[in-house]
């Protein structure tokens, strides 16, 4: 049984407590029962020098690139480019690191 897609973590990575990271999802689909349908999976990334702020979520697919800071209790739905900083449910970009 499948269990998700890798999660790939490089090093110098700052992860605070109670972060989720799921490589995997369940399908939604309406002409079926939610029971039955399959799961969905793909790879998360985490370049180095990253910081992920206590209590994030970061979803199947994300990239968190490098340098990049996520503000805590955000929900990464995508990527994020090389030393941005990103917060809010869905994260979105708020500044850039200097």
């Amino acid at each position: 049984m499948n269990t998700g897609a890798n999660i790939t973590i490089a090093e110098n990575i700052l992860i605070y407590g109670y972060c989720y990271i799921q490589s995997s999802s369940h399908g939604y689909k309406k002409s079926e029962i939610i029971k039955k349908q399959k799961y969905l999976y793909k790879e998360i990334i985490v370049e180095e020098d990253a910081w992920i702020g206590a209590h994030s979520i970061i979803m199947p697919g994300v990239k968190i690139s490098k340098g990049s800071i996520i503000g805590a209790n955000s929900v990464v739905k995508s990527n994020t480019g090389d030393y941005e900083i990103h917060a809010g449910n869905p994260a979105t970009k708020v500044t850039e690191r200097i």
